[in-house]
């Protein structure tokens, strides 16, 4: 690998080797290490007569502080076509839904809402802009319009 970096031309009298080290010492820290707050915790789910209760909420909406909890409900909410409350770090859902289910759909809310489609770090927010949600990156600034929840 080596000998294929030495017979690289200088460009405009600079080494390849020299602008990969430069390029790479301006990338920032955090974009640096790798991160396991993408990976959703094993679901802890309580199945009850005319709903399931989600024991291990608040285990998994701390890993993803960026995103209010209710914003989070409402879209498994109208996923799964059913009612969904927040409750004491427990999420109640009306309805008997199998874990796969529930799991698909917060890795959905993960993909659309938390994972930057550029970087792939979890760091993104959403805001209102002109009516419009965007989701904005922190790790490197990319946005993209999102729907609405």
């Amino acid at each position: 690998m080596s000998k294929i970096i030495e017979k690289v031309p200088k460009i405009a009298g600079v080494s390849y080797d020299w602008m990969l080290k430069r390029a790479y010492s301006m990338v920032p820290d955090k974009m640096k290490t790798p991160t396991d707050r993408a990976v959703l915790p094993e679901l802890k789910i309580l199945p009850e007569r005319s709903r399931v209760i989600i024991m291990n909420w608040k285990e998994i909406t701390e890993r993803i502080p960026q995103i209010d909890e209710k914003l989070i409900a409402r879209f498994i909410a109208k996923r799964l076509g059913t009612v969904a409350t927040p409750t004491g770090g427990k999420l109640f859902i009306q309805g008997n839904f199998p874990r796969s289910r529930i799991r698909r759909v917060l890795e959905l809310f993960m993909k659309t809402y938390v994972i930057c489609d550029i970087c792939g770090r979890p760091d993104c927010v959403i805001e209102r802009q002109k009516g419009k949600w965007v989701k904005k990156c922190l790790a490197c600034g990319a946005w993209k319009i999102v729907e609405k929840i």
